[in-house]
C-alpha cells in the first residue's frame, strides 16, 4: 500500500513538472526525504520544490511566494541547511513585522532545506503586501548567509508598529524531519532591546 502511494505520488509530481525534469530526478528527491514528505506534500508543491532545488545551484537561497487571498501568504525557502537556520529566518521575518502562523521544515539527506512558512502582517493580520517582497528577501538573504544582526535589523520596526513596541511572532510548532517533531526557539524582537530567546 505504501509503495503504491509513493509510486502514485511520483507519477503526479512528474505530471506537474510537465516534462521539465526526468522521473529519475523525482525518484532521487523522494528517496532523500522521509516517508512523511509523501504523506503531507501535494505533488504540485513537490514540483515547485524540485524547481527551487535546481535554481539553488547558482544562489545562496531561492524562494517562492504564494498569496492566499487577503488572509495569508506562503513562503517556501530553499537553501543549504545549517544550525540555527530556522531561527535566523524567523528573526528576519519578525524584524519586518511578520508573524509566522505555521512552519514545516524538511531537510534532504544531501543537506538541502525546504522550509515552508505560512505568514501574515502582524499589524493588519492580512497577507504580506507584495511590494514588500524585495526588502524582505534582502533581509532573508543576509540572515541565511549569516551576515545579519537580528537586533540591529529590528530597528526598522514593522509597518504600523510604534517605536519601542514588541513585534509579535506567532510560535509555530515546526515539523523537523526525519522522524521527530521538536519545538524550536524563535527570537522575539524588541526594537528597543534587541532579540531574546523564547
Amino acid at each position: 500500500m505504501k509503495l503504491q502511494k509513493t509510486a502514485r505520488f511520483k507519477e503526479h509530481v512528474v505530471k506537474a513538472l510537465e516534462g521539465s525534469l526526468a522521473l529519475s530526478e523525482v525518484e532521487r528527491h523522494v528517496a532523500l526525504l522521509p516517508d512523511r514528505y509523501v504523506r503531507v506534500t501535494r505533488p504540485t508543491a513537490a514540483a515547485v520544490h524540485l524547481h527551487l532545488i535546481k535554481e539553488l545551484q547558482s544562489d545562496v537561497f531561492v524562494r517562492r511566494w504564494t498569496r492566499y487571498g487577503r488572509e495569508s501568504t506562503e513562503l517556501t525557502v530553499c537553501t543549504r541547511d545549517r544550525h540555527g537556520l530556522c531561527a535566523d529566518i524567523a528573526g528576519a521575518l519578525a524584524a519586518h513585522g511578520i508573524e509566522i502562523l505555521s512552519a514545516e521544515l524538511n531537510t534532504r539527506e544531501d543537506g538541502i532545506a525546504l522550509d515552508v512558512f505560512m505568514l501574515r502582517e502582524a499589524s493588519t493580520h492580512n497577507a504580506i503586501d507584495m511590494q514588500r517582497y524585495s526588502a524582505i528577501e534582502r533581509s532573508l538573504r543576509n540572515a541565511i548567509a549569516g551576515e545579519s544582526d537580528i537586533a540591529a535589523s529590528s530597528n526598522v520596526g514593522g509597518p504600523g508598529m510604534p517605536p519601542g513596541s514588541e513585534l509579535p511572532l506567532a510560535m509555530p510548532i515546526c515539523a523537523i524531519f526525519p522522524g521527530y517533531v521538536r519545538q524550536r526557539s524563535f527570537p522575539i524582537i524588541h526594537p528597543d532591546r534587541g532579540a531574546r530567546p523564547r
